[in-house]
C-alpha cells in the first residue's frame, strides 16, 4: 500500500493525493481517506451507482476524484485538493479493507502548507572593512513566513557550524505570520579572509525549500596601511609647530650668507653647538612638515615686490 503526497506545498497551490493498494486477489470492501482522525472521503463499491461519499472538513477542498478500476476491483484513488491553506497542514491517511477477510491496511503521510517569503533574506550590519580579531555583528531577517524559517550563515562558502556565534528568534506579525531574526557575532580570524576579502551570506530554509541572501563582501584592512595612516595623522603641521619648540620670528636682518631681497626663508636648525642654514622657498614654507626633536628657529625675510 502507498500514499503519494508532497511533504511541503505553498499556500494556495493545488495538490494531488494518491492512494494505491493491493488486496492480493480479494475484492475491495471499503476505502477511506482521513486527515488526522477525521474521515473526508469514503468508497464502498457495494453501494452500487453511488459508491463515493465525501464529508466536509476544514482545510480540505476536493476538486476532483478519479478511481483506478471499477466496482470491487478498484485499486486506487486519486484526489485533487485545490487552494490549500494553513488548515490543510496535517497527517493524511488512506485505509483499505478486503471484502472476504476484512484485512485492513492503512498508510499515512504528513503534508505541510508553507507561506514562502516574498523577498530574499535581508542581510545587514556588515562593515566594508574588518581586521583580524574584529567581531562581525551581522543580522539576517526573513519576513512573513509560516512556519518559522531556519537561517544558516556562510563565510566564503563555508557554513558556520558552531551555534555559540549565532542567536536567533522569531516574531509574530498581526497576520499570524512569522519573521525570523538571526545575528552572527563571529570573531574573525585570518582564515576568514581570502586574498584580503570576506564574503558573507545567509540562507533561509523551510523543509525542502531554500532562499539565499545577496552575497556581501567586506575587505580586510591592511595593518601596514593602518600604521601609515596613524603616522601621518600624528605629524605636526604649521598650526602646531609650537608643540615641538618651533618658533616663527620676523627680522629685518638677513641671515648670514643670504641675500636680503631673496624670496627665500632661512631655516636654522640648532643642534647643540652647531647650526645649519637651509634656504626654503617661501611658498612651500606654510605646507612644510617638520619632524625634529630639537628646537627649530624659523626666520623669514620681508617680501619685496618687483
Amino acid at each position: 500500500m502507498e500514499v503519494i503526497l508532497p511533504p511541503a506545498v505553498s499556500l494556495g497551490e493545488t495538490v494531488n493525493l494518491t492512494c494505491q493498494y493491493h488486496l492480493q486477489g480479494e475484492h475491495l470492501y471499503t476505502a477511506k481517506l482521513y486527515k488526522g482522525r477525521h474521515e473526508f472521503l469514503q468508497l464502498v463499491p457495494a453501494k452500487g451507482p453511488n459508491p463515493l461519499k465525501t464529508f466536509p472538513l476544514k482545510g480540505v477542498n476536493i476538486e476532483s476524484i478519479t478511481l483506478n478500476g471499477t466496482g470491487k476491483t478498484v485499486t486506487g484513488l486519486h484526489v485533487t485538493l485545490r487552494d490549500v491553506n494553513l488548515f490543510s497542514t496535517g497527517l493524511y491517511g488512506c485505509e483499505a479493507s478486503a471484502e472476504e477477510s476484512f484485512h485492513t491496511q492503512i498508510v499515512r503521510k504528513y503534508m505541510t502548507v508553507i507561506v514562502k517569503p516574498d523577498a530574499r533574506p535581508l542581510l545587514s550590519g556588515l562593515r566594508p572593512h574588518y581586521r583580524v580579531g574584529d567581531v562581525t555583528n551581522a543580522t539576517c531577517v526573513v519576513k512573513d513566513t509560516f512556519p518559522t524559517a531556519n537561517i544558516s550563515w556562510f563565510i566564503n562558502g563555508d557554513k558556520i557550524a558552531n551555534p555559540k556565534f549565532i542567536q536567533s528568534h522569531s516574531e509574530r506579525s498581526p497576520s499570524g505570520l512569522l519573521s525570523t531574526i538571526s545575528v552572527l557575532n563571529l570573531p574573525l580570524k585570518a582564515h576568514h579572509f581570502r586574498v584580503g576579502r570576506l564574503h558573507a551570506k545567509c540562507v533561509a530554509s523551510m523543509l525542502t525549500m531554500h532562499w539565499q541572501s545577496l552575497d556581501v563582501e567586506s575587505l580586510e584592512e591592511s595593518p601596514t596601511l593602518l600604521a601609515a595612516s596613524s603616522h601621518i595623522e600624528d605629524r605636526p603641521t604649521a598650526t602646531n609647530l609650537s608643540t615641538i619648540g618651533a618658533t616663527k620670528t620676523k627680522s629685518n636682518e638677513p641671515a648670514k650668507g643670504h641675500d636680503k631681497d631673496s624670496p627665500f626663508a632661512s631655516l636654522s636648525l640648532n643642534h647643540g653647538q652647531s647650526s645649519t642654514l637651509v634656504a626654503i622657498n617661501q611658498g612651500d614654507l606654510i605646507g612644510m612638515l617638520v619632524l625634529v626633536s630639537t628646537r627649530i628657529l624659523v626666520q623669514q625675510w620681508p617680501w619685496h615686490s618687483y
